[in-house]
């Protein structure tokens, strides 16, 4: 599914003044929702009247107020534009089988700098009066809630400021063209729940300069209408049981928590014209993968031999090293986890 994509031009600061006509040309993918216009307005102002917000008082109240909703940070997992989650992850946790998958490196990163991102933004904004936001907003009908990172004042409307950081590489990627949709998404649902008339994605780029760009974000009557129908179809398919399509790329771990255990009677699956073509492929990267390792580890012994009992070896452009580590023991807890097998039965190779 399309969605809008608001064009603008990346430098260190991006004036309200030249998204004010909500950047969209003929072209932009923001457009298609144009039609939309009036009815999409109206239905964005009746979302406002059924908006509470709760204080937060701890990252485990947040938490806890989090799971009865689909929230800013998720939505872009419902348009499938989400860096690292997916619908089926998103329906899995809100179905009460989802895994917990902890702090990655880059929400890491983006924790501990925030307070940085927010000092970059007032040397750049110095009439901006910045202050953390500590409530959790939510539409109670559509079951859509956000947090802001932070509101800001001083200008003549309230806004949100979203907070993010990123490595050059990434930004140099995913932000050539601003900000990138899912972000985008985010800040548009965050302004819907307050009421704020406009919002900013600050990223701090995690260079020896440290710069950070701020991107405005305007109001969209039209994407955020748009937004709430998504989620709406997506509590839906709760209510009705019926998963959307997985994401294979990520959503393994999802999938095996939605089935933990097996129950039944074994399944024909003869009529599947995709499971043979995908099968002979697996058979391929296995045996191509077992092949690699052989070599690999033929290679790690030569590389052995050389370096005797020396600790490290020195080669130009190569730095080797054949040090002994202590492992700490460690007792793994039992458990039950479904096990994948699968047995080529055309050949006398048998299991891969």
């Amino acid at each position: 599914m399309r969605f809008p994509q608001i064009e603008r031009r990346r430098k260190r600061y991006v004036p309200r003044q030249c998204v004010a006509d909500h950047g969209m040309h003929k072209d932009s993918p923001m457009s298609e929702f144009v039609s939309i216009g009036q009815a999409a307005a109206k239905v964005v102002d009746k979302l406002r009247t059924n908006i509470e917000s709760t204080p937060v008082h701890s990252r485990a109240d947040w938490l806890a107020l989090r799971k009865r909703d689909v929230t800013a940070s998720e939505i872009g997992a419902l348009f499938g534009c989400h860096p690292y989650r997916s619908a089926l992850q998103v329906f899995a946790d809100k179905t009460g089988n989802g895994i917990d998958r902890g702090e990655n490196s880059a929400m890491r990163a983006g924790r501990i700098l925030e307070p940085a991102v927010v000092e970059a933004v007032r040397e750049e904004k110095s009439d901006w009066v910045i202050e953390k936001a500590n409530r959790y907003w939510r539409h109670v009908d559509a079951r859509l809630g956000a947090t802001p990172d932070y509101f800001v004042s001083g200008q003549p409307d309230l806004g949100v400021l979203e907070c993010k950081t990123a490595n050059p590489s990434v930004f140099e990627r995913d932000w050539s063209a601003g900000v990138p949709l899912c972000w985008t998404l985010q800040c548009l649902v965050q302004m819907m729940l307050t009421g704020c008339q406009w919002g900013a994605v600050a990223v701090l780029v995690k260079s020896h300069e440290l710069p950070v760009y701020i991107y405005d974000i305007p109001r969209h009557p039209a994407a955020e209408a748009k937004i709430v129908e998504k989620v709406r179809e997506f509590w839906a398919r709760v209510e009705n049981d019926d998963p959307p399509a997985a994401d294979f790329t990520k959503d393994g771990a999802a999938i095996g928590a939605m089935f933990p255990r097996e129950r039944g009677e074994p399944i024909d699956l003869s009529a599947s014209n995709r499971l043979p073509e995908i099968l002979d492929r697996r058979a391929h990267l296995s045996s191509a993968i077992k092949s690699a390792e052989n070599e690999k580890d033929a290679i790690d012994a030569e590389i052995k031999e050389a370096l005797g009992a020396a600790p490290e070896g020195k080669l130009p452009g190569w730095r080797i090293t054949w040090k002994t580590t202590h492992r700490k023991e460690t007792v793994i807890p039992a458990k039950d986890i479904r096990v994948l097998r699968v047995t080529d039965l055309r050949s006398n190779e048998g299991m891969l």
